[in-house]
């Protein structure tokens, strides 16, 4: 057993802890928190400007998607932001077109701007923050398929270290971010400082990863690294995703315990989100946390034989007896 898995204090047994999250996590915040006006499920409706360019409209700034965009609302009236967001992916007959890639960089600038608020709010009052602060040292590694850095934020305040590329050193706990992120961008891509509208289209380049700190967020990203909604992960075989998979298939039988929080289990998710749940001993213990936790995934983890617990009402303590 590696210095990485700890066990609990309190009880004396070993416990070692995964956690998953989708964007129900961050619904959830929003919702406790009462932050009007960021329906996670409705980015376009958000309020924010560009900082770097602060007189610049959003829809000046990046034509094409807004274009794109209200001519599949106006085909697709009562379907939902993300289903239409989805549906700009080959909108001009072919992947990679300029509204997709302007979506991408839509996206990272709107969760940047969600991240930066969650970052500056009272996240002391979340009930999921205490969660993590009391079970903290249990967890060996963590995935996201959000864009915002809540569930970063939340490790920080934890107290635990935390690193989002594949090496990590042992008590660090991994982030893995599958789908992307709003800070991350590729490094040594574009020199320079880029400004919208946008002259180059970086598109699908399988390059090293950077992290961008906070203090460079202002500046658009060279390519944004984003899944868009209920799109079928372009990125899994990217220098910066296949190794994240690797990685956690040879973690995951050691795994004691995986909490999987506010996933949809949505078909084009479904292979990267059976992954870690098939990655896991066939004894780990599966919590899935959800108000209305998806009967399919359910399903899959007690086909699986695994013990499923669900929480339906926020977080709980672990079943360790």
């Amino acid at each position: 057993m590696t210095s990485e898995f700890q066990s609990s204090p309190e009880r004396g047994i070993l416990v070692n802890l995964a956690i998953v999250v989708g964007n129900g996590f961050t619904l959830d915040c929003t919702s406790q928190l009462g932050l009007t006006g960021l329906d996670v499920t409705r980015p376009v409706d958000w309020a924010f400007r560009i900082p770097s360019q602060p007189e610049v409209d959003l829809r000046d700034a990046l034509p094409r998607f807004h274009e794109a965009f209200e001519r599949v609302r106006d085909i697709r009236p009562d379907a939902t932001q993300f289903d239409l967001l989805r549906e700009l992916v080959g909108v001009q007959a072919q992947a990679g077109s300029d509204s997709e890639v302007e979506a991408r960089h839509f996206l990272a600038l709107a969760y940047r701007f969600l991240s930066h608020v969650l970052a500056n709010g009272p996240l002391e009052h979340w009930r999921w923050a205490h969660w993590f602060r009391d079970h903290a040292h249990l967890i060996v590694t963590t995935a996201s398929f959000n864009y915002d850095c809540l569930l970063e934020e939340v490790l920080r305040r934890s107290g635990r270290r935390y690193h989002r590329m594949h090496n990590v050193a042992p008590g660090t706990v991994r982030v893995f971010k599958p789908h992307g992120s709003a800070d991350f961008d590729l490094a040594g891509l574009v020199k320079g400082n880029l400004s919208y509208p946008l002259r180059v289209y970086g598109y699908m380049n399988n390059a090293p990863l950077r992290i961008v700190p906070r203090h460079e967020w202002s500046q658009p990203p060279s390519e944004p690294l984003i899944v868009l909604p209920y799109e079928a992960n372009p990125y899994t075989s990217f220098q910066w995703v296949a190794p994240g998979y690797s990685m956690f298939r040879r973690i995951g039988p050691e795994l004691t315990h995986c909490v999987f929080i506010g996933l949809s289990y949505h078909r084009s998710d479904r292979p990267e989100i059976d992954h870690f749940l098939y990655s896991t001993a066939p004894s780990c213990r599966i919590i899935v946390a959800d108000p209305t936790p998806p009967p399919d995934f359910v399903n899959a983890v007690l086909s699986s034989g695994r013990e499923c617990f669900l929480w339906t009402d926020g977080p709980e303590s672990l079943p360790v007896h």
